[in-house]
């Protein structure tokens, strides 16, 4: 909805109006808004995890989901990804650069490993993640994907351009 795009945090206001009416209907109205938050957070996350292809709906739910909780991590990471993907990295550092400093000032963490991992990747010019993935690699998914590329040696064949009794090299690239 085009208010979750425009205002940050839109439930805050929700009948603001009537909160000096009592302070008991105050107490329900700040449950009742922070529900609201809850679910609409919930809901979007679930949007952005089976979000696929259409980078404009993905960058859409993101920042619906960072209008809700500037310190949504995930969210940041999509809108990152869809930034370095639109090939806007200065875009995608700033946005990285707005959510560490939010952190910081507000809660003294730093952002997550993954979201430091990713902009790592983008710095050493690496793709916001491989093809039919939604999050960065973890060292785990490099080991296999270097072991799958990794050719197979089988005990007493010669490997083409070695000698029949020289033993093979291990060579790390």
């Amino acid at each position: 909805h085009p208010l979750l795009l425009d205002h940050d945090r839109p439930f805050d206001s929700l009948l603001e109006e009537l909160e000096s009416i009592d302070p008991a209907f105050r107490v329900w109205l700040l449950a009742k808004r922070q529900l609201f938050h809850d679910r609409t957070v919930a809901l979007l996350e679930d949007a952005l995890r089976r979000a696929t292809g259409a980078s404009g709906a993905v960058e859409n739910i993101a920042r619906a989901l960072a209008r809700l909780d500037p310190t949504h991590e995930e969210a940041a990471r999509a809108l990152i990804r869809a930034r370095a993907a639109a090939g806007d990295l200065g875009g995608a550092l700033g946005i990285y650069k707005a959510l560490w400093n939010l952190l910081d000032e507000e809660y003294d963490v730093e952002p997550s490993p993954a979201t430091q991992q990713l902009i790592g990747e983008l710095k050493l010019g690496q793709p916001p993640f491989p093809a039919g993935r939604t999050e960065p690699r973890t060292p785990a998914d490099i080991v296999e994907e270097v072991r799958s590329r990794a050719p197979i040696i089988v005990p007493g064949a010669t490997l083409p351009g070695l000698r029949p009794n020289a033993a093979p090299k291990l060579v790390l690239a």
